[in-house]
C-alpha cells in the first residue's frame, strides 16, 4: 500500500499552522501598534515640576567619595554621572543644578570647596566652574613624568594589570612622547641615588615649568640647569669661607676644602667627582664607557676601603699614604686628638690619624725604646700631596691600646708620633668608634635600601617559601569529613573575587580540584587599601575537627624581657605570612575551600585554620634561635639595638636568617632605624613602653556601661594595659561585683567614680621601663578588701624608681575571709611567682608596708631556693614563703608604698 496520501495530509497541515501563526503575529503587531498611539501622550504629557526631576535625578547619583587612595577622585564621579545633570536634566536651569551637585558633596568636602571659593556664595557659581574648581582640588595631582615613571612600575602580580596598563599608559601621554622626551626622562630616572633626592625634585620643577610656559626640554637643557646648580653653589661656598688657616708645611698638599653641612647634601658630579665638572667626555679604565672615571663607575662597588685593605695584608698596593699635619698654627692644634699608647712598657703620646695607613714613630720615641733594630720597609711611603717621605726603617712592637693587647710595625722618621689605622684596628674600643664613622659616611642611604643589596633574594618579587619545615594538620580520631556549599558573592565583587583567586592560583598558594571530601565557604572582606581578601572559613567543620597544636604564643612579658636596653628599632612585617608556608601533600586535602568558580585546595597554610598560628610561631621561634635583640610574635618581628651598629649587626643576622629559611617580604611594610615604634598596643622607645594613645581614646571614649556584655569588654580592655596600673583591683572590685552571676545591676556613684578613675589613670601619662639585668631591683607588694596587687621596679643610677610592670588579681571568697596580715603575705607570694623571671636568681629588695610582717622577714636575712620545694600556699608563714626564693632578700620597712596602693 502507498503512503503518499499521508504525506500530502502533513505538508497541508504545517501550512495552515504556518498561516494561522502569521495572522497572530500580524494581530500581536496591530494591538501593539495601537497601545503605543494610546501612551504617547500620556508620556509627553508626564509631569516637568524640577522638584520632581531633581528628586528623580537625585536618588540616581551617588554621594561623592574622596578616596585618593583607592582612586576615587572627583574627574572620574563627575564622568561617570555629570550627564545625569546636564543631559538627562537639561530642563533644570543651571542655579537648580548646580544645588543638585552640591548636595552630592559630604559636609567636610561642601566646607572645603566653600573655603576654596570664599568669600564667593558655592550657590551663586556656575555649574562649569563648580565642576572645574572641583576636579582641581579633589583629584590626584601627578606630573607627566610622574605618570610616565609609573609606567615602569607595574607589576604582573597588580590586581587587574590590564586596567592599569591602560589607565596608566593614557595618563602618561606615551603615544605623544617625542625621542627627546624619552632621553629627559631617562635622564631624571637616573637620579635614583639616595642623596639625589632634593636635586630629582629640583628637575622634576624645572621641566614642569617649562611644560607651563610652553618650553620643550632637550637633553642639553638639563646638563645646562646642572652645570648652573654646581658654578652657583661653588660661588656660595666661596662667599661662605670666613677664613683659611695658613699652614707652614714642607710640601703643599692639594687637600680639597670640606662642605660645611650634611656630607650627603653635597651634589657631586658623576662623572669626576668634581663640584663642578670640567669636563664630561672622560673614558672610564674599567667599562671602557664614556662618562665617568673609573672610580665613580657603577659596575663595581667598595663596600668598606678600610676593612679591605687591613683583612688582607699580602694585597696591599707598594705604596702606603700618610696624612702629615706640620701646621703651627694653635687654632689647628686645639683640634688634634691625642692618645697615650704603652709601646713595649713604655708611655708615648700618639696623635689620630684615621687617614693613615701607617703607624709613625719619632726619632726621640725609637731611642727612648732603646734603639731596636730597624728593617728595611719593602714599600714607598708618601704623605698627601704625593711626596715620598723620609722613613729610616720600621721595627715590630709589642703595644697596649685601651684595653686591647697587639703587636705590629711602627715606621720611624725625624719626630711626631703618628697612630694610624693599621694599630688603630687592633684595639675593639678604637675599631667599634672606627665603624661607626665609616657606616655614618658610607652608609649616607637609607638602611633598608642597603639591605635590600645585600639581601635581594628576601626582597624578591613574588611569594616566598618556607624551606626547612611544612605544616602538618592532624585529624581527631572521631573526625568525620564536613563540605559546605558555595556562599553567593555579590555581583559587584565577583570581579574582584576571581581576580584573587587568579593570583593565588598563579603564586602556587591554590590549585582547583574536580572533588574532596572536604569542603569549607568562602567570606570577602574588603581591605583598607580597597582591595578584596579571600577568607576561607574553615570554622564550619574543619577546626573543630583538628587536634590542638600545643604551642603556646609569646606573651608581652616575654618580649619586651628580651627587648631591654634597646634604644634603636626595626620592624619586619611578612606579606601574606601564612601563605608562605607548605602544607605537607597529607594535610592539602582538608585545605579545600568551595567558590562560585568550583573547588579550590590549598598548597600553602592558609588563614583560619586554627592551628596556624601555633605552628607559624614555632617555625619563627626556630628561626630567631640564638639571635639577640629579636622577637616575633606571629608574622611581626621586631629587631633592637643599644646602638646603630649594633642594632645594624643584628638586623643583618635577622635577614640572613629569614633568607636561609626562604621567606620574603616588601620593603614598604618594614620600618627600619626607628627611634619608637608601635608593637603590640604599645609605644617603645629607648626609655620603656607606653599604652598606644590610639588603642587608649577608645577606651576613653567609652560611655558608662549599661549591662554586664559591655562592662566585661570594658573590663577587658583595661586588663590588656593593667601593668601600667597601680592598684587596679582596688578600682575594679567595685565593677567585679557587677559580673556576679544573678546580681543584680546597680550602677551607683561608687562604680561610676571607680569607671571614671581607670579612664583617667589610663589615659594619664604613664610609662613601664626596660627591665635592665644590672639595675637594682624592688619587688612590693599590697593587699586591698578585693583583691592584691604587686610591683616590679628598677633603682635607676639616677637613684629615681620606676616601674617595670605592675600585676593584679581579685580575691576568692575564701581569701577575703583571710585575716589582713595573711592578705599582705599573700600578695608578697604572688609578687614572686608572678616575677619570678625577672628576680630568679638576683638580689633584689622586698618591700611591704605592713608593720606586723617585718618581725616575720627580718629574721631571716639568706634565703635559699630548691626547685622541689617550690612555693607555699598562703596560708603558710611568710617567712616560709619568702625561704623559696634563690637570693639573699633584704627586706624594706618604713619606706612608702606609692606604687601597689
Amino acid at each position: 500500500m502507498s503512503k503518499t496520501p499521508d504525506v500530502n495530509e502533513l505538508v497541508s497541515l504545517i501550512k495552515k499552522q504556518q498561516d494561522e501563526m502569521k495572522a497572530q503575529n500580524d494581530l500581536i503587531f496591530s494591538l501593539l501598534q495601537a497601545t503605543l498611539k494610546t501612551t504617547a501622550p500620556t508620556v509627553a504629557n508626564a509631569p516637568t515640576d524640577p522638584s520632581c526631576v531633581v528628586a528623580a535625578l537625585s536618588a540616581r547619583i551617588p554621594m561623592f567619595e574622596y578616596d585618593p587612595e583607592a582612586g576615587k577622585t572627583f574627574p572620574k564621579w563627575i564622568n561617570r554621572y555629570g550627564e545625569v545633570i546636564t543631559v538627562e536634566g537639561k530642563s533644570l536651569d543651571e542655579t537648580t543644578q548646580v544645588r543638585l551637585l552640591l548636595n552630592k558633596l559630604p559636609d567636610e568636602i561642601y566646607e572645603q570647596f566653600a573655603a576654596k571659593i570664599c568669600p564667593k556664595n558655592p550657590s551663586t557659581e556656575s555649574y562649569a566652574d563648580v565642576v572645574a574648581t572641583l576636579s582641581d582640588y579633589f583629584d590626584v595631582k601627578r606630573s607627566l613624568l610622574s605618570w610616565r615613571y609609573a609606567c615602569t612600575q607595574i607589576s604582573r602580580l597588580d590586581e587587574n594589570p590590564a586596567s592599569r596598563i591602560n589607565e596608566t599608559c593614557e595618563k602618561a601621554m606615551l603615544k605623544d612622547i617625542t625621542p627627546e622626551e624619552w632621553k629627559t626622562f631617562f635622564w631624571i630616572k637616573g637620579l635614583d641615588a639616595a642623596g639625589d633626592t632634593q636635586i630629582r625634585a629640583h628637575f622634576i620643577k624645572f621641566m614642569e615649568r617649562r611644560v607651563e610656559s610652553k618650553q620643550p626640554t632637550t637633553i642639553m637643557d638639563l646638563c645646562e640647569e646642572w652645570l648652573r646648580i654646581q658654578r652657583q653653589k661653588t660661588e656660595v661656598q666661596e662667599l661662605g669661607q670666613k677664613r683659611v688657616l695658613e699652614l707652614k708645611t714642607k710640601a703643599s698638599p692639594k687637600t680639597p676644602v670640606a662642605s660645611e653641612g650634611n656630607p650627603m647634601n653635597r651634589m657631586t658630579c658623576w662623572n669626576c667627582g668634581r663640584d663642578v665638572c670640567r669636563n664630561p667626555k672622560f673614558t672610564c679604565d674599567k667599562c671602557h664607557r664614556k662618562g665617568h672615571l673609573a672610580k665613580f663607575c657603577k659596575s663595581t662597588r667598595v663596600t668598606n676601603p678600610r676593612k679591605s685593605t687591613t683583612s688582607k695584608p699580602n694585597t696591599w698596593t707598594r705604596c702606603k699614604a700618610v696624612t702629615v699635619a706640620n701646621a703651627e698654627s694653635p687654632q689647628v692644634q686645639a683640634v688634634r686628638r691625642f692618645i697615650d699608647v704603652e709601646v713595649d712598657g713604655v708611655q708615648i703620646p700618639f696623635q689620630m690619624d684615621t687617614g693613615s695607613d701607617l703607624t709613625l714613630v719619632g726619632t726621640p720615641e725609637w731611642e727612648r725604646l732603646g734603639k731596636p733594630p730597624l728593617e728595611n720597609v719593602p714599600f714607598r711611603v708618601k704623605n698627601a700631596s704625593g711626596s715620598d717621605m723620609d722613613i729610616k726603617g720600621r721595627f715590630k712592637c709589642n703595644f697596649q691600646l685601651k684595653d686591647s693587647h697587639a703587636s705590629g710595625y711602627a715606621y720611624v722618621r725625624n719626630s711626631g708620633n703618628l697612630l694610624g689605622l693599621d694599630w688603630l684596628e687592633k684595639s675593639n674600643h678604637m675599631n667599634y668608634h672606627l665603624d661607626q664613622m665609616i657606616n655614618s659616611i658610607e652608609n649616607g642611604r637609607p638602611f633598608g635600601e642597603q639591605l635590600k643589596e645585600e639581601f635581594p633574594e628576601v626582597f624578591a618579587e613574588g611569594l616566598g617559601k618556607c624551606n626547612k619545615e611544612q605544616a602538618k594538620l592532624i585529624l581527631k580520631d572521631i573526625a568525620n569529613p564536613v563540605f559546605k556549599q558555595k556562599r553567593p558573592v555579590p555581583y559587584g565583587s565577583l570581579a574582584a573575587v576571581e581576580g584573587e583567586l587568579n593570583r593565588l592560583q598563579q603564586l602556587g598558594v591554590i590549585e582547583p580540584v574536580t572533588h574532596s571530601q572536604w569542603a569549607a565557604p568562602v567570606v570577602c572582606i574588603k581591605k583598607a587599601s580597597g582591595k578584596i581578601r579571600v577568607c576561607s572559613d574553615f570554622s564550619t567543620g574543619l577546626n573543630s575537627a583538628l587536634e590542638d597544636e600545643e604551642y603556646p604564643l609569646p606573651t608581652s612579658e616575654e618580649i619586651f624581657a628580651n627587648l631591654n636596653g634597646g634604644s634603636v628599632f626595626t620592624q619586619i612585617d611578612l606579606s601574606d605570612a601564612y601563605l608562605q608556608v607548605e602544607l605537607d601533600p597529607e594535610s592539602q586535602p582538608y585545605a579545600v575551600i568551595n567558590t562560585h568558580k568550583g573547588l579550590f585546595q590549598y598548597k600553602r597554610l592558609p588563614f583560619g585554620i586554627k592551628t596556624a598560628p601555633a605552628i607559624f610561631q614555632k617555625i619563627m621561634d626556630k628561626m630567631i634561635t640564638g639571635l639577640n635583640g629579636v622577637a616575633v610574635y606571629l608574622d611581626d618581628i621586631i629587631v633592637v639595638g643599644r646602638s646603630q651598629a649594633e642594632h645594624r649587626e643584628n638586623v643583618r643576622k635577622v635577614f640572613a636568617r629569614i633568607r636561609e629559611y626562604g621567606f620574603h617580604f616588601k620593603l614598604d611594610k618594614c620600618a627600619f632605624e626607628q627611634s619608637e615604634i608601635k608593637y603590640l598596643g604599645f609605644i617603645l622607645n629607648a626609655s620603656g613602653r607606653r599604652p598606644d594613645p590610639e588603642k587608649v581614646k577608645v577606651i576613653h571614649n567609652m560611655t558608662p556601661p549599661r549591662d554586664q556584655k559591655v562592662l566585661r569588654s570594658f573590663l577587658g580592655m583595661i586588663s590588656y594595659y593593667g601593668q601600667f596600673i597601680p592598684n587596679i583591683k582596688a578600682l575594679r572590685g567595685p565593677l567585679d561585683r557587677l559580673l556576679v552571676q544573678d546580681e543584680d545591676w546597680r550602677w551607683t556613684r561608687i562604680e561610676e567614680r571607680c569607671f571614671q578613675k581607670l579612664k583617667d589613670v589610663l589615659s594619664s601619662d604613664l610609662n613601664l621601663v626596660h627591665f635592665h639585668p644590672k639595675h637594682q631591683i624592688v619587688l612590693a607588694a599590697d593587699a586591698s578588701e578585693y583583691g592584691i596587687g604587686t610591683v616590679i621596679s628598677h633603682i635607676m643610677p639616677d637613684g629615681t624608681e620606676k616601674p617595670i610592670a605592675h600585676a593584679a588579681r581579685s580575691l576568692t571568697e575564701t581569701e577575703k575571709k583571710y585575716s589582713q596580715i595573711e592578705k599582705e603575705a599573700l600578695a608578697l607570694i604572688f609578687g614572686v611567682k608572678k616575677f619570678h623571671k625577672f628576680i630568679y636568681g638576683r638580689r633584689f629588695t622586698l618591700r611591704t608596708d605592713h608593720k606586723p610582717l617585718y618581725p616575720s622577714l627580718e629574721t631571716r636575712t639568706e634565703f635559699l631556693f630548691t626547685p622541689k620545694t617550690g612555693l607555699c600556699d598562703g596560708r603558710s608563714s611568710c617567712s616560709d614563703t619568702t625561704s623559696t626564693l634563690n637570693t639573699s632578700t633584704p627586706i624594706s620597712s618604713g619606706k612608702p608604698m606609692p606604687c601597689p596602693e
